[in-house]
Protein backbone atom coordinates (compact mmCIF):
# COMPACT_ATOMS: atom_id res chain seq x y z
CA UNK A 1 0.00 0.00 0.00
CA UNK A 2 1.28 3.08 -1.06
CA UNK A 3 1.53 5.67 1.89
CA UNK A 4 0.08 9.27 1.23
CA UNK A 5 2.31 11.37 3.05
CA UNK A 6 1.01 15.43 3.91
CA UNK A 7 2.92 18.25 2.18
CA UNK A 8 2.81 21.82 4.39
CA UNK A 9 2.25 24.63 2.36
CA UNK A 10 3.80 27.58 2.46
CA UNK A 11 0.92 29.44 4.80
CA UNK A 12 1.31 26.65 6.74
CA UNK A 13 5.23 27.10 7.32
CA UNK A 14 4.99 30.94 7.96
CA UNK A 15 1.78 31.16 9.93
CA UNK A 16 3.51 31.55 13.00
CA UNK A 17 6.22 33.56 12.04
CA UNK A 18 3.35 36.41 10.59
CA UNK A 19 1.69 36.04 13.97
CA UNK A 20 4.41 37.17 15.49
CA UNK A 21 5.01 40.51 13.28
CA UNK A 22 1.72 41.50 13.28
CA UNK A 23 1.84 40.90 17.26
CA UNK A 24 4.87 43.28 17.61
CA UNK A 25 3.42 45.74 15.56
CA UNK A 26 0.08 45.76 17.52
CA UNK A 27 2.62 46.19 20.69
CA UNK A 28 4.61 48.93 18.41
CA UNK A 29 1.05 50.98 18.05
CA UNK A 30 -0.15 50.49 21.42
CA UNK A 31 3.07 51.83 23.15
CA UNK A 32 3.13 55.39 20.19
CA UNK A 33 -0.43 55.46 21.68
CA UNK A 34 0.67 55.91 25.23
CA UNK A 35 2.85 57.94 23.97
CA UNK A 36 0.37 60.30 22.81
CA UNK A 37 -1.81 59.73 25.36
CA UNK A 38 0.92 60.62 28.23
CA UNK A 39 2.01 63.58 25.99
CA UNK A 40 -1.56 65.01 25.36
CA UNK A 41 -2.22 64.88 29.33
CA UNK A 42 0.61 66.42 29.64
CA UNK A 43 -0.25 69.61 28.18
CA UNK A 44 -3.31 69.73 29.57
CA UNK A 45 -2.04 69.70 32.76
CA UNK A 46 0.90 72.22 31.71
CA UNK A 47 -2.35 74.51 30.41
CA UNK A 48 -4.56 73.86 33.18
CA UNK A 49 -1.12 74.68 35.51
CA UNK A 50 -0.80 78.27 33.19
CA UNK A 51 -4.38 79.18 33.45
CA UNK A 52 -4.72 78.79 37.16
CA UNK A 53 -1.69 80.80 37.37
CA UNK A 54 -3.41 83.10 34.99
CA UNK A 55 -6.35 83.71 36.87
CA UNK A 56 -4.46 84.17 40.12
CA UNK A 57 -2.24 86.63 38.94
CA UNK A 58 -3.34 89.99 39.96
CA UNK A 59 -4.59 92.59 36.98
CA UNK A 60 -2.44 95.52 37.18
CA UNK A 61 -3.49 99.09 35.79
CA UNK A 62 -1.00 101.65 35.13
CA UNK A 63 -2.96 104.99 36.59
CA UNK A 64 -1.67 108.27 35.51
CA UNK A 65 -2.88 111.02 37.33
CA UNK A 66 -2.64 114.59 35.87
CA UNK A 67 0.64 116.48 37.57
CA UNK A 68 -0.88 119.01 40.49
CA UNK A 69 2.42 118.25 42.88
CA UNK A 70 5.50 117.14 41.89
CA UNK A 71 6.73 113.52 41.04
CA UNK A 72 7.69 112.85 44.39
CA UNK A 73 5.20 114.15 46.20
CA UNK A 74 2.40 112.77 43.67
CA UNK A 75 3.70 109.46 45.22
CA UNK A 76 2.49 110.37 48.92
CA UNK A 77 -0.48 112.37 48.24
CA UNK A 78 -2.05 109.63 46.14
CA UNK A 79 -0.42 106.17 48.07
CA UNK A 80 -3.11 106.16 50.68
CA UNK A 81 -5.93 106.51 47.31
CA UNK A 82 -3.93 103.79 45.58
CA UNK A 83 -4.21 101.64 48.49
CA UNK A 84 -7.65 101.49 49.03
CA UNK A 85 -8.30 100.81 45.37
CA UNK A 86 -6.09 97.78 45.73
CA UNK A 87 -7.48 96.64 48.71
CA UNK A 88 -11.17 97.07 47.65
CA UNK A 89 -10.64 95.66 44.26
CA UNK A 90 -7.67 93.01 44.39
CA UNK A 91 -5.98 94.86 41.40
CA UNK A 92 -2.68 96.79 41.41
CA UNK A 93 -2.30 100.26 40.48
CA UNK A 94 0.84 101.57 39.24
CA UNK A 95 1.07 105.27 39.67
CA UNK A 96 2.73 107.64 36.76
CA UNK A 97 4.24 110.23 37.75
CA UNK A 98 5.45 113.63 35.03
CA UNK A 99 7.43 116.56 35.70
CA UNK A 100 4.91 119.29 34.87
CA UNK A 101 1.49 119.66 33.23
CA UNK A 102 3.79 120.05 29.91
CA UNK A 103 4.98 116.71 29.59
CA UNK A 104 1.83 115.72 30.87
CA UNK A 105 0.15 117.10 27.93
CA UNK A 106 2.78 115.55 25.31
CA UNK A 107 2.62 112.48 26.46
CA UNK A 108 -0.91 112.47 26.39
CA UNK A 109 -1.30 113.40 22.80
CA UNK A 110 1.24 110.79 21.99
CA UNK A 111 -1.60 108.50 22.91
CA UNK A 112 0.07 106.57 25.76
CA UNK A 113 -1.40 103.25 26.52
CA UNK A 114 -2.54 104.20 30.07
CA UNK A 115 -5.72 102.48 31.48
CA UNK A 116 -6.73 105.11 34.02
CA UNK A 117 -6.46 108.49 34.71
CA UNK A 118 -7.88 111.14 36.70
CA UNK A 119 -7.79 114.89 34.76
CA UNK A 120 -9.69 118.16 35.14
CA UNK A 121 -12.96 118.45 32.93
CA UNK A 122 -10.58 119.69 29.51
CA UNK A 123 -8.29 116.65 29.53
CA UNK A 124 -10.98 114.22 30.55
CA UNK A 125 -13.08 115.58 27.63
CA UNK A 126 -9.95 115.57 25.25
CA UNK A 127 -9.46 111.83 26.27
CA UNK A 128 -13.26 111.12 25.72
CA UNK A 129 -13.56 112.74 22.44
CA UNK A 130 -10.17 111.73 20.97
CA UNK A 131 -8.59 108.33 22.60
CA UNK A 132 -12.59 106.85 23.72
CA UNK A 133 -11.96 107.20 27.16
CA UNK A 134 -14.84 106.26 29.31
CA UNK A 135 -15.44 108.26 32.35
CA UNK A 136 -16.24 106.71 35.43
CA UNK A 137 -16.87 108.60 38.41
CA UNK A 138 -16.11 112.73 39.07
CA UNK A 139 -15.91 114.38 42.45
CA UNK A 140 -19.18 115.86 43.55
CA UNK A 141 -17.32 119.03 43.70
CA UNK A 142 -17.53 121.18 40.73
CA UNK A 143 -14.15 122.04 38.80
CA UNK A 144 -13.85 125.94 39.23
CA UNK A 145 -11.09 128.26 40.00
CA UNK A 146 -10.00 131.48 41.75
CA UNK A 147 -8.07 134.35 40.75
CA UNK A 148 -6.78 135.84 43.85
CA UNK A 149 -4.51 138.06 45.36
CA UNK A 150 -3.06 139.09 49.02
CA UNK A 151 -4.37 143.19 48.72
CA UNK A 152 -8.18 143.78 47.86
CA UNK A 153 -7.71 145.04 44.83
CA UNK A 154 -11.57 145.02 44.30
CA UNK A 155 -13.74 142.45 42.96
CA UNK A 156 -13.36 141.55 39.38
CA UNK A 157 -10.68 144.54 38.56
CA UNK A 158 -8.35 142.45 36.52
CA UNK A 159 -6.69 145.21 35.46
CA UNK A 160 -4.90 145.93 38.60
CA UNK A 161 -3.10 142.93 37.54
CA UNK A 162 -1.97 144.20 34.40
CA UNK A 163 2.12 144.03 34.06
CA UNK A 164 1.95 142.46 37.50
CA UNK A 165 2.99 138.84 38.37
CA UNK A 166 0.78 135.99 38.59
CA UNK A 167 1.81 132.77 39.61
CA UNK A 168 -0.09 129.42 38.10
CA UNK A 169 0.85 126.19 37.68
CA UNK A 170 2.48 125.53 34.17
CA UNK A 171 0.03 124.90 30.51
CA UNK A 172 -2.01 123.39 29.76
CA UNK A 173 -3.42 122.99 33.16
CA UNK A 174 -6.72 124.42 33.56
CA UNK A 175 -5.72 127.27 35.84
CA UNK A 176 -3.22 128.62 33.70
CA UNK A 177 -5.91 128.20 30.64
CA UNK A 178 -8.80 130.29 32.35
CA UNK A 179 -6.58 132.69 33.63
CA UNK A 180 -5.68 133.81 29.79
CA UNK A 181 -9.55 134.16 29.07
CA UNK A 182 -9.31 137.22 31.72
CA UNK A 183 -6.76 138.82 29.35
CA UNK A 184 -7.23 138.38 25.66
CA UNK A 185 -5.50 141.34 24.66
CA UNK A 186 -1.97 140.75 23.84
CA UNK A 187 -0.72 144.34 24.48
CA UNK A 188 -2.11 144.13 27.32
CA UNK A 189 -0.87 141.11 30.01
CA UNK A 190 0.31 140.06 33.44
CA UNK A 191 3.30 138.72 34.19
CA UNK A 192 2.28 135.04 34.09
CA UNK A 193 4.67 132.73 36.25
CA UNK A 194 4.84 128.88 35.93
CA UNK A 195 7.27 127.69 38.34
CA UNK A 196 4.84 126.37 41.04
CA UNK A 197 5.69 122.43 41.93
CA UNK A 198 1.80 122.46 43.19
CA UNK A 199 -1.30 124.60 43.63
CA UNK A 200 -0.35 125.08 47.60
CA UNK A 201 3.16 126.62 45.99
CA UNK A 202 1.47 129.01 43.51
CA UNK A 203 -0.53 130.55 47.11
CA UNK A 204 2.58 130.72 49.27
CA UNK A 205 4.34 132.76 46.09
CA UNK A 206 1.59 135.28 47.12
CA UNK A 207 2.42 135.35 50.81
CA UNK A 208 5.91 135.82 50.11
CA UNK A 209 5.46 138.88 47.60
CA UNK A 210 7.10 136.74 44.71
CA UNK A 211 3.75 137.37 42.76
CA UNK A 212 1.05 140.12 43.44
CA UNK A 213 -1.73 137.20 42.57
CA UNK A 214 -2.53 133.48 41.85
CA UNK A 215 -4.87 131.89 39.97
CA UNK A 216 -5.63 128.18 41.80
CA UNK A 217 -8.84 125.85 42.20
CA UNK A 218 -11.95 127.17 44.82
CA UNK A 219 -10.90 124.35 47.18
CA UNK A 220 -7.14 125.87 47.52
CA UNK A 221 -8.29 129.22 47.42
CA UNK A 222 -10.60 128.55 50.38
CA UNK A 223 -8.51 126.99 52.65
CA UNK A 224 -6.65 130.88 53.28
CA UNK A 225 -9.26 133.35 54.42
CA UNK A 226 -6.62 135.68 53.87
CA UNK A 227 -6.61 135.87 50.24
CA UNK A 228 -9.07 138.09 48.51
CA UNK A 229 -10.86 136.87 45.46
CA UNK A 230 -10.79 138.96 42.08
CA UNK A 231 -13.26 136.22 40.00
CA UNK A 232 -14.08 132.94 39.77
CA UNK A 233 -14.35 131.34 36.71
CA UNK A 234 -17.11 129.17 35.10
CA UNK A 235 -17.87 125.83 36.50
CA UNK A 236 -16.68 122.14 34.64
CA UNK A 237 -17.97 119.26 35.49
CA UNK A 238 -15.24 117.70 38.75
CA UNK A 239 -12.05 116.12 37.74
CA UNK A 240 -12.91 112.41 36.82
CA UNK A 241 -11.76 108.93 36.75
CA UNK A 242 -11.94 107.47 33.12
CA UNK A 243 -10.74 104.48 31.85
CA UNK A 244 -9.59 103.20 28.62
CA UNK A 245 -11.12 101.45 26.08
CA UNK A 246 -8.79 98.50 26.62
CA UNK A 247 -9.91 97.76 30.15
CA UNK A 248 -12.40 95.02 30.92
CA UNK A 249 -15.90 96.22 31.59
CA UNK A 250 -15.92 94.08 34.75
CA UNK A 251 -12.40 95.49 35.82
CA UNK A 252 -14.34 98.67 35.06
CA UNK A 253 -17.31 97.94 37.06
CA UNK A 254 -15.33 96.85 40.35
CA UNK A 255 -13.30 99.68 40.33
CA UNK A 256 -16.55 102.27 39.81
CA UNK A 257 -18.44 100.19 43.05
CA UNK A 258 -15.09 100.64 45.14
CA UNK A 259 -14.85 104.68 44.38
CA UNK A 260 -18.28 105.33 44.62
CA UNK A 261 -18.62 103.65 48.27
CA UNK A 262 -14.75 105.07 49.51
CA UNK A 263 -16.64 107.92 51.35
CA UNK A 264 -18.40 105.45 53.26
CA UNK A 265 -15.31 104.64 54.96
CA UNK A 266 -13.33 105.57 57.71
CA UNK A 267 -10.20 104.05 56.70
CA UNK A 268 -10.32 106.17 53.39
CA UNK A 269 -11.43 109.26 54.64
CA UNK A 270 -8.27 110.95 55.49
CA UNK A 271 -7.40 109.68 51.54
CA UNK A 272 -10.20 111.59 50.30
CA UNK A 273 -9.28 114.72 52.80
CA UNK A 274 -5.58 114.63 51.50
CA UNK A 275 -7.51 115.24 47.66
CA UNK A 276 -10.11 118.08 49.19
CA UNK A 277 -12.75 115.32 47.97
CA UNK A 278 -15.67 114.67 50.07
CA UNK A 279 -17.05 111.68 47.70
CA UNK A 280 -17.20 110.35 44.12
CA UNK A 281 -20.65 110.27 41.72
CA UNK A 282 -21.11 108.93 38.88
CA UNK A 283 -19.64 110.39 35.55
CA UNK A 284 -20.99 110.78 32.25
CA UNK A 285 -19.39 112.08 29.02
CA UNK A 286 -22.25 114.41 28.50
CA UNK A 287 -21.12 116.46 31.71
CA UNK A 288 -17.63 116.95 29.88
CA UNK A 289 -18.41 118.04 26.33
CA UNK A 290 -17.13 120.87 25.22
CA UNK A 291 -14.42 121.58 27.84
CA UNK A 292 -11.52 120.52 25.71
CA UNK A 293 -12.22 123.44 23.92
CA UNK A 294 -10.13 125.72 26.04
CA UNK A 295 -6.92 123.74 25.17
CA UNK A 296 -7.97 124.76 21.18
CA UNK A 297 -4.72 127.69 21.68
CA UNK A 298 -2.22 125.27 23.07
CA UNK A 299 0.29 123.50 20.99
CA UNK A 300 -0.85 120.54 19.95
CA UNK A 301 -4.63 120.48 20.21
CA UNK A 302 -5.48 120.43 16.19
CA UNK A 303 -2.56 117.58 15.71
Amino acid sequence: MTTMRRVKTGSQLNYPFEVELKMKSCLQQLNLIRIRLAQSFAAIFFLAVANSAFAQAPVTLEFAIEPSYGPEQMKEVYQPFLSYLEKSTGYKFKLLTFRNYNSYWQEMREKKGWDLTFDEAHFTDYRIERMKFEPLVRTLEAGTYVLASGNDVGAGNTNALLAERITTMAAPSLGYALLLEYFPNPMQQPDIRTNAASWLDAVDAVFAEESRATMVPASVAAAYPNLYEIVRSREFAGPAISASSKVAPEVKAKITEALLKMHEDQDAFAALNELRISQFVKASALEYQGSGKVLKNFYGYGL
